[in-house]
């Protein structure tokens, strides 16, 4: 039987109101996405940036060496060394238990203290420390190759009193950060501390590895002056 005209005309207008809806959401939706993407690469450029600087790249401060302290016969009453200093991130180490008896195997912490460690940083802790300033660079080196990236090795820079406790109200100390805390070493910090040094850590991979760039030293530490007794 065919079908009236009529019909006919108004299955075609139905067809074309279909397409001419579709149209106008084809448009209304490309200019969302284009207004969208104008917002983002405009708007939150300044942000967006530094968030993805933030997720690609880390700055690592660079320890300055603390200038000497010497008598008055130019002997040093105190002076500092290149060092290093070995922190976990958890969020990586999948196997604690081998770091913890690799720590105890070179002599640096007892296997037990490395856990407890760990215990008491919980999951969500980034950084933990487990060996400052007291470790030889070989160790060092050997234990950030082999764990890595979870253990992190860190600049740090040891301070050694020759003399040890001689004139030790005089000399002062240092805290476990290298900062002045008594005698000399606090009363002149500002020019025996130095100028600490700038490095730029650049991370590639789902995981954070230091495998893109590398490290890229931006400025390079400068020794503290050196005080002389009189």
């Amino acid at each position: 039987r065919p079908i009236p005209r009529r019909v006919m005309r108004g299955m075609g207008r139905a067809r074309g109101d279909r397409l001419q809806l579709l149209i106008w959401c084809v448009i209304a939706g490309s200019v969302v996405l284009w207004v969208r993407a104008a917002y983002l690469q405009i708007l939150r450029h300044d942000e967006l940036q530094k968030m993805a600087r933030g997720q690609q790249s880390e700055m690592i401060r660079i320890p300055s060496l603390r200038g000497p302290i010497l008598d008055r016969a130019g002997d040093r009453l105190a002076y500092s060394v290149e060092g290093s200093s070995l922190a976990v991130d958890p969020k990586f180490l999948t196997h604690p238990d081998s770091l913890a008896y690799a720590l105890e195997a070179r002599g640096l912490l007892p296997a037990s203290q490395v856990l407890e460690l760990l215990d008491r940083a919980g999951p969500n802790k980034r950084f933990v420390w487990l060996v400052r300033g007291k470790i030889l660079e070989e160790d060092a080196a050997a234990l950030e190759e082999q764990f890595a990236p979870a253990v992190i090795r860190m600049p740090e820079p040891k301070r050694l009193y020759p003399l040890g406790a001689a004139a030790g109200p005089l000399i002062g100390s240092t805290g476990v950060d290298g900062q002045g805390l008594l005698g000399l070493e606090a009363r002149y910090e500002r020019d025996l501390h130095g100028v600490d040094g700038k490095m730029l850590d650049f991370l590639s991979g789902h995981r954070g590895n230091h495998d893109g760039p590398g490290r890229i030293v931006l400025a390079a530490p400068q020794i503290g002056a050196t005080t002389a007794l009189t």
